[in-house]
């Protein structure tokens, strides 16, 4: 429980005896009753030991009786809570309204930046590993959309499909038989207490981490099993983007009387749509998936529990957990110059820190609906090539998964279209780039399969025109390597 984590901070830090009274004194009052008669009797213990003057005894009380004790309450709560997110995601599978439905000819979709394992090596790795020995787990699958993408599109990978459901696991396996697909093993499981007995390359796990009891306890569990060089990419909820749909929330809690008047989601979308132009909560994001069904109305507005973080709160919990954000995918989510052209915030940028930066944009816009970051462990850091390494033969090349293209006048032009983190998927187009048709046919052989040096002599063009038409796609974004 954060309060909890807050009492630990406090006595930690050395703070002022009355702000650590104040927090135990929080702590108690979030604590179910059956577990607060013996915290009373120690609160009764640091009244009497204040009036004695005795400061030294009352830190002892607090950390070596009531702290112990809070501790394990708590993970009774944290079990409850478990509990309850099991019930409902068993009852309410999402997401849902995929069907199984994959598109025919998955080479021709291009997996987004999340769940593109060869961005996730680029981005955290110190070298690249072959897809036919990656292993990666999906921590949190659901009835498998993501999954299933990612397993088609990287058919070599070995993955392996966690979710605390068995219905949504059952549905995703089902997906997967009905797709032919054979490279994910299915497990159900709780994150909360995750263990596999084994570690992964990258752990994937998109919009589940905030739904957990204890997320720096889920995220811990997550660290143990992933491998000394291996990278996270974890996307939760964003604070401010989604602050509507926590007045929404918490106007349920109030009507629904401490759970005397259960609300469900025909209730929860009548109370919606009864809400009229004076209304601020009329406007919450994502609205339109009210209309997509029960299981949308409960993930959106009934959870049963919901972290929402700003990316230098997740930051600190990733910190807690003994981890570290290495890089942000939605690059221009996170540029604050997406949002102003000030010249004091240009001025300012060069001196700010990742997620320093990071929470700039997040001010500035005051829309963003959920982060998404590549983390990995404390003492690793990202190694691939980059630009600035210059272009040896033995490099592999990749296709931005940011790519559009359009044709026109004979010429291929190719943009990289960052969708930014918000609910309206806006997206800020950067760098136009014009090909010809011979350039466009080289652009098309790098699949990360071939070397450059080896595509060099298959295309058979002049190496000075090849090697200028690498750097230009290296400098604007369009290619990455590894090697």
């Amino acid at each position: 429980m954060q309060v909890v984590k807050k009492l630990e901070a406090a006595l930690l830090s050395n703070e002022p005896l009355p702000n650590i009274i104040a927090a135990a004194e929080e702590l108690m009052g979030c604590l179910p009753e059956d577990g607060v008669t013996d915290l009373n009797r120690y609160l009764d213990g640091i009244l009497s030991a204040l009036e004695k003057g005795r400061l030294v005894a009352v830190r002892r009380i607090i950390s070596d009786k009531m702290l112990p004790l809070a501790r394990v309450i708590a993970a009774v709560t944290d079990a409850e809570i478990t509990e309850k997110i099991k019930a409902q995601y068993t009852s309410y599978m999402y997401p849902d309204t995929w069907g199984g439905i994959i598109p025919q000819d998955i080479r021709a979709v291009r997996v987004e930046a999340f769940h593109n394992i060869d961005m996730a090596q680029h981005l955290a790795f110190p070298s690249f590993i072959e897809h036919a020995s990656l292993e990666v787990l999906n921590a949190g699958c659901g009835t498998g959309e993501s999954l299933i993408l990612s397993a088609l599109s990287f058919p070599q990978a070995r993955f392996t499909a966690v979710d605390i459901s068995e219905n949504s696991l059952g549905r995703a396996k089902g997906y997967a038989e009905k797709l032919n697909i054979h490279n994910i093993e299915f497990v159900q499981a709780d994150l909360m207490s995750l263990d596999l007995g084994r570690q992964f390359d990258i752990i994937q796990s998109s919009g589940v981490i905030h739904h957990l009891a204890n997320p720096k306890v889920g995220l811990e569990k997550l660290k143990q099993h992933l491998k000394p060089e291996g990278a996270m990419v974890i996307f939760v909820y964003a604070k401010y983007g989604r602050l509507e749909i926590e007045l929404f929330r918490d106007a349920v809690a109030v009507l629904q009387n401490d759970g005397q008047l259960m609300i469900g989601p025909s209730e929860a979308k009548r109370l919606f749509e009864s809400l009229n132009k004076n209304s601020r909560t009329k406007d919450l994001v994502l609205k339109e998936d009210i209309k997509k069904g029960d299981q949308h109305i409960v993930d959106l507005l009934l959870n049963a529990n919901e972290y929402r973080y700003t990316i230098k709160e997740f930051n600190e919990v990733v910190e807690e957990a003994g981890l570290q954000i290495v890089n942000l995918l939605g690059q221009y989510t996170y540029d604050p110059l997406s949002y102003t052209d000030s010249g004091l915030v240009k001025s300012r940028l060069a001196t700010l820190s990742l997620i320093d930066r990071a929470y700039l944009a997040e001010l500035l816009s005051g829309k963003m609906t959920k982060h998404a970051a590549v983390i990995t462990h404390r003492d690793n850091f990202p190694a691939m090539p980059h630009c600035s390494d210059g272009f040896p033969a033995g490099y592999f090349p990749h296709q931005s998964p940011y790519i559009i293209m359009e044709k026109r006048g004979g010429l291929y032009y190719l943009m990289l279209d960052y969708k930014l983190l918000v609910e309206t998927c806006e997206s800020i187009t950067a760098t136009r780039t014009g090909l010809d048709k011979r350039s466009y046919e080289i652009f098309s052989l790098f699949d990360g399969t071939r070397s450059l040096g080896d595509i060099q002599e298959e295309s058979g063009v002049n190496p000075q025109s090849y090697w200028e038409l690498v750097n230009l796609l290296v400098d604007r974004k369009l290619i990455y390597l590894h090697c």
